[in-house]
């Protein structure tokens, strides 16, 4: 097998994808005022133009707090995150990052089958009302099966405006936080690039992934939403739950471990290099010939019990061993 590095496109989905707030793919709606809710703002988030400022916190492998700031701007949903000559666009289901003027990065975030209803992965209600950069907020929970709240949501009640976002560990602290310190709203005209004409093919929506690479339909919890096939031959299968993402990225050879990163460790018997970013959780592995790295915005264990089911290992082992040794618990406030 042949020596590969991993993809330049998966750090870039980690370090920038938080910031647009990605709430619940789009779901079956319900009565259920907290998953209305979460519905109202995924519309909002296609319809609205604002300008602001985002605040990004996290705790990363060695848990220590990160905290950055970024604009951010959309216009009817195509929007810009980022300033000068690095920044992020979307419109639509596209995504595209650029740098020095020129794009680097091109894929698409699920425009295949729809995710599950919200409620039908956690258990969702209304928490105590918020105000989050001047702007009175309704809050969504959402708990897992033993009662533990794993997220919040801060929603503009009047405007649908998702304004922030926090994803909770397992001992109910918050580990990561994307939230709005300075949004203006309504009658404004805020500068957004346009869709990039130089931009890399998009990829290719596959109906079923070929032989060979992992594509399950459903991965503890998650469901299958779209299969891609880049350029350069790079797979992605996207799942969705709800509420949280997951991209798988496959492509043939043999990690190139000195490329990457520091960190990480042999566990269970499944070599892995685990990494804690601005918009979530990077786990790379090496499974037969596929080199194999899960990008997820959802709770560190969550998406470490994902990567276990999909490597075929056993579950309480690797959280055990991986979890809490890289996404121990942390909290500030």
């Amino acid at each position: 097998m042949s020596t590969v590095r991993v993809r330049r496109a998966v750090w870039v989905t980690l370090e920038l994808g938080a910031v647009v707030f990605p709430v619940a793919p789009a779901g079956a709606d319900s009565g259920d005022e907290a998953e209305a809710l979460l519905a109202y703002s995924r519309r909002a988030s296609d319809t609205e133009t604002f300008a602001g400022v985002v605040e990004v916190r996290w705790a990363d492998e060695n848990g220590e707090e990160q905290v950055v700031r970024v604009g951010a701007r959309s216009v009817r949903g195509r929007f810009v995150v980022g300033v000068g000559e690095h920044h992020f666009i979307g419109e639509g289901f596209e995504r595209f990052t650029s740098s020095a003027g020129d794009v680097d990065v091109r894929w698409t975030e699920g425009e295949g089958a729809a995710a599950p209803p919200p409620g039908e992965s956690w258990n969702l209600d209304i928490g105590r009302r918020d105000e989050v950069a001047g702007h009175e907020a309704a809050v969504v929970v959402a708990r897992d099966d033993d009662g533990n709240v794993r997220a919040r949501f801060a929603i503009d009640r009047e405007r649908g405006q998702l304004l922030r976002r926090e994803v909770l560990d397992r001992h109910g602290r918050v580990v990561h936080s994307v939230g709005f310190v300075k949004i203006v709203t309504g009658d404004i005209t805020p500068a957004v690039p346009a869709t990039p004409k130089d931009a890399p093919a998009p990829p290719e929506a596959l109906d079923t992934a070929p032989g060979g690479y992992l594509a399950p339909d459903e991965v503890d919890g998650y469901r299958l939403l779209g299969v891609y096939q880049h350029a350069d031959g790079l797979m992605q299968m996207y799942y969705g739950d709800g509420v949280f993402t997951l991209s798988l990225f496959e492509q043939t050879g043999a990690i190139d471990w000195e490329s990457l990163p520091g960190g990480g460790a042999d566990v269970a018997d499944l070599r892995d290099r685990a990494y804690v970013t601005a918009a979530g959780t990077v786990v790379v592995w090496q499974q037969g010939e596929l080199v194999c790295t899960i990008v997820g915005d959802g709770p560190r264990d969550v998406v470490a019990k994902a990567v276990s089911a999909l490597a075929g290992g056993d579950h309480d082992s690797w959280i055990d061993d991986v979890g809490d040794f890289l996404f121990g618990p942390f909290s500030w406030k």
